[in-house]
């Protein structure tokens, strides 16, 4: 298991990345955001996908 790990993670492999990001003004928070990442992984043999969301504010 230990060496199926170690040759996927160290074949040659591409990355794409999109991160999209919304901000706007709310009368208590002035700097209010919402946002969503896609990150796309190919390996030799496999590939992964990651979907995140973000949502926050600065005071």
């Amino acid at each position: 298991m230990i060496q199926e790990n170690y040759n996927y993670q160290s074949s040659d492999f591409w990355q794409a990345r999109l991160d999209i990001n919304f901000h706007f003004n709310v009368p208590v928070i002035k700097n209010a955001y919402v946002g969503g990442k896609m990150i796309y992984s190919n390996f030799k043999n496999d590939n992964n996908m990651l979907f995140a969301a973000t949502i926050g504010g600065i005071f």
